[in-house]
């Protein structure tokens, strides 16, 4: 079930005909009033006082980020990505015995953080992954057929290397 989109500045339902772009992500779309009230403010006269309060806003988000520790900004990324809490991931990745999901892998110890694999389609979470394993399924686009093919074509020029060796 979808929700309703809504205007990210003032929070009204938006429809076909009263939507207007302001970024091309779905989660910073502006209802016609909001976006005409932003084009105002950034007008060279206008621009001065509106990015000082903005500037104002991210000090104190930086301040508040400065604060947290790096195991409060990974339960604070988790909860906003994935809606889990730092202790379901916890229990995932020792579920998975402390390794990464890829049963191939050979990483052992994980040196970039380990990523959470999910469906795109449908949101849903389907392990942990190394960095190295999860950025292979990304550049693959989660396509078996994209994965099957190279896993064909690096098993043929193995093999060509065998026969190349043993004459």
């Amino acid at each position: 079930m979808s929700r309703a989109l809504e205007c990210y500045r003032c929070g009204e339902e938006l429809t076909t005909s009263n939507w207007y772009p302001a970024d091309r992500r779905i989660n910073y779309l502006r209802c016609r009033a909001c976006g005409q009230l932003r084009k105002r403010e950034l007008r060279p006269e206008n621009y001065k006082k509106i990015h000082a309060a903005e500037r104002k806003r991210w000090k104190a988000r930086d301040a508040r980020v400065a604060t947290m520790t790096s195991r409060d900004k990974r339960a604070w990324y988790l909860k906003k990505n994935y809606g889990m809490s730092i202790e379901a991931f916890e229990l995932m990745l020792s579920g998975q015995g402390n390794r990464c999901a890829n049963p191939g892998c050979r990483v052992l110890v994980q040196k970039r953080g380990w990523c959470v694999d999910h469906d795109h389609k449908s949101g849903k979470i389907r392990g942990i992954l190394c960095f190295e394993c999860n950025r292979l399924l990304g550049a693959a686009k989660d396509e078996l057929g994209v994965l099957f093919g190279a896993a064909t074509y690096l098993a043929r020029h193995h093999q060509r290397e065998r026969n190349v060796e043993s004459a």
